[in-house]
């Protein structure tokens, strides 16, 4: 994270240089990208100051009509065909009849219509009531049904959601990590289509499992990999922190492809139990950090020196995941605080800050652990 300081401040000053020029959308853009990149307290105070700014202009001058029609255009008043829409996007049980299309529809049918329905329901332009419900089913549906083995999981074995997670983490579901849809939203409407790959700190993933606390999935890594990326549609200069956001979707699609690669049994433990790692072990004498290691385990690691070096690696490899998904959550609550502001939505601001953190406080756990030796 602290990489994309030098990206977060370029894009601080062209939204100051944008609202200098007038052009008040795009400096918020900028802004808010600025403030996902590496959140800083000038970025946070620019931000606040564009609020306060448009505040007065609203309540104490009469637009005129041009200003008043843009505004319109900007924000779409709740009708019948609206509400009737959500209402039946929030009633649809089937991820194909929630955006709308056949079970046959192309990836260029479902993205066209994702486009659509996101625009026309995201909550900062639509202000009917459970909007924000129906923005995220829809952000649901695309994230699933737009990568090839996802959606074909899904035709088989329906949504498992509710019904996948068991209490030692036996079972994995292939939907648990979803990427949030007002992210989704960024990347596809900011950043260009969804795309490039990713690179964290040069570590490809080796095991998942499924924490039987909060349902999260733990990756684990083994070998370096370099992905290069494209540059996006207005050919500027790739950084890395314009997919932090999407790092878990892409991540399931690469362990999707190269799973029978990144899998090897040479490994001295597992986050997944398998027919080679099938004896189950405690980090720290807690159920909630499970790992699994072959039989001979015993055998080989006879010492408490040697078992003492698995399990610092096996801490490593959770501080490490847990650090990085630490920052992602503190990063999706400043985001949410950041667009009920925009919205005015005062409920929404005081949701937005109780928003929990689960993943700092799984940090905090492991940090305790290593303290203790």
């Amino acid at each position: 994270m602290e990489g994309n300081r030098d990206e977060a401040i370029r894009c601080l000053d062209l939204a100051i240089k944008a609202r200098k020029e007038g052009d008040l959308g795009k400096c918020t853009r900028l802004a808010n990208k600025s403030l996902r990149l590496f959140p800083t307290k000038s970025a946070e105070r620019f931000i606040k100051e564009i609020l306060e700014s448009e505040q007065p202009q609203t309540e104490n001058t009469s637009p005129p009509a041009s200003t008043t029609n843009n505004q319109n255009n900007n924000v779409q008043q709740p009708d019948a065909d609206t509400l009737s829409e959500i209402n039946r996007i929030l009633s649809c049980k089937n991820l194909y009849d929630i955006l709308n299309i056949p079970h046959d529809a192309t990836q260029a049918d479902i993205k066209k219509q994702y486009r659509k329905y996101a625009l026309r329901f995201h909550p900062d332009k639509c202000t009917a009531p459970r909007a924000t419900d129906a923005f995220k089913a829809i952000g649901r549906s695309f994230s699933i049904l737009s990568d090839s083995d996802k959606r074909r999981k899904y035709d088989v074995m329906g949504d498992e959601t509710d019904n996948d997670i068991h209490h030692h983490g036996m079972h994995e579901s292939f939907f648990s990590e979803e990427m949030d849809p007002f992210d989704l939203f960024a990347n596809m409407f900011m950043h260009g289509d969804l795309g490039g790959g990713f690179l964290r700190n040069g570590r490809a993933y080796r095991n998942i499992r499924i924490n039987p606390r909060n349902g999260q999935r733990v990756f684990t890594y083994s070998t370096n990999q370099r992905h290069q990326n494209h540059a996006n549609q207005n050919q500027q200069e790739f950084h890395i922190g314009n997919i932090l956001p999407i790092l878990p979707l892409l991540f399931l699609l690469l362990w999707s492809l190269f799973s029978n690669f990144i899998f090897t049994d040479n490994t001295p433990y597992s986050f997944q139990r398998s027919n080679h790692h099938s004896v189950q072990r405690q980090l720290g004498g807690s159920d909630s950090y499970l790992y699994y290691v072959h039989t001979d385990f015993v055998k080989e690691y006879n010492t408490n020196e040697k078992v003492k070096q698995i399990e610092n690696s096996v801490l490593s490899d959770l501080l490490y995941y847990y650090g990085q998904r630490c920052q992602h959550d503190i990063q999706v609550k400043k985001q949410q605080v950041y667009f009920a502001k925009l919205r005015g939505d005062s409920n929404g601001i005081r949701e937005a800050e109780n928003m929990t953190t689960p993943g700092c406080s799984n940090l905090k756990e492991l940090q305790e652990i290593r303290s203790r030796g």
